[in-house]
């Protein structure tokens, strides 16, 4: 779809996926758009499709891409499936020429990724990935700060990423595999978000039965470093991320809650909150999903570029190859 079709109506979007992340997070999100509306839900389970098409006034459910795309006649489609599932999304969406939405990960391998990033660029098509992490009120909030450039340049930047799972292999990849492509590719998109791209100069990994403890060190070509912890065998989720700058600063965030601001030389003041999470910013919203996909629609509309676009994921998949021994192919 170009911007001229799309002008003056609302975007008809094609949801693929009626699991628990697009039932809980990516459908809810797209109820909150104005100018946008379900017309189809396709699933493999037709049951499943229905289930989620009930919840969009008007929406249709199939059971298949393919004929979604002929009857719903979606402007674009949002998917939420397995990463191998995502290739064949991209790829169907490409051939039909439409924009597509994937969640992370965006696909299985960094070779499906630079295929289809490449296809889409032959295409001149919008993609997008549900790095929902880069949208949330929080980061928005420490990005705008730092690119204000009252703070200076970030010089050091350190993400705590723990979640209780997963505890077990998923998409067809051993456990290294799955926390990589289901939790460390949040921090490390992040980090190359604020220093660009980067090798890594250290990283360790400990097993502890079904538990896994990563640890990234990353350098960028400005001198600019990153270290990051993953963990899996937390009770409860925790993120926190602290942004250090050349001027004496620092920044940082908790759980997306709150961004707090030590100024350089800030005597007997101390840290200051800059922001904080209120009772109006909760759920989809403070965590990033209905911002993504906001903005993703707009991009569609205006046929400007989103970012983080598949090409934008390149750079954190290469480290997460490097993580992986290299056995990603």
């Amino acid at each position: 779809m170009n911007a001229q079709n799309g002008a003056g109506r609302r975007l008809r979007v094609g949801l693929v996926g009626a699991g628990n992340q697009m039932l809980d997070c990516l459908s809810p999100a797209i109820r909150s758009i104005d100018d946008a509306y379900v017309s189809g839900v396709c699933d493999l389970h037709l049951e499943k499709a229905s289930f989620l098409a009930a919840q969009h006034a008007g929406a249709e459910a199939f059971s298949s891409i393919e004929k979604m795309v002929h009857v719903a006649t979606p402007d674009l489609l949002v998917a939420a499936c397995a990463p191998q599932a995502h290739e064949e999304v991209i790829a169907e969406a490409l051939s039909s020429g439409l924009p597509v939405f994937v969640e992370k990960p965006p696909t299985a391998t960094l070779e499906a990724l630079r295929h289809l990033s490449d296809s889409a660029a032959r295409k001149g098509l919008v993609t997008g990935v549900g790095m929902n992490f880069r949208f949330s009120t929080a980061y928005l909030t420490l990005k705008q700060m730092l690119l204000s450039g009252e703070y200076g340049r970030p010089v050091l930047v350190s993400v705590t990423h723990v979640a209780n799972k997963p505890r077990q292999p998923l998409w067809e990849r051993d456990l290294l595999w799955s926390v990589l492509l289901a939790q460390a590719v949040h921090p490390v998109d992040l980090v190359v978000d604020l220093i660009g791209s980067a090798e890594i100069t250290d990283s360790v990994r400990h097993y502890r039965g079904d538990r896994l403890a990563i640890g990234i060190h990353l350098k960028s070509a400005g001198c600019a470093f990153g270290s990051i912890i993953v963990a899996t065998g937390a009770q409860r989720f925790h993120f926190r991320i602290e942004v250090a700058t050349d001027s004496g600063a620092v920044l940082s965030s908790s759980d997306l809650m709150d961004v707090l601001v030590r100024p350089a030389d800030a005597g007997e003041t101390g840290s200051r909150v800059a922001w904080n999470a209120s009772p109006l910013d909760r759920g989809h919203r403070r965590a990033g999903y209905a911002g993504e996909l906001s903005a993703f629609c707009e991009a569609v509309r205006s046929g400007r570029p989103f970012t983080p676009a598949l090409p934008d994921l390149i750079p954190t998949y290469e480290v997460l190859g490097e993580i992986g021994g290299g056995r990603q192919r």
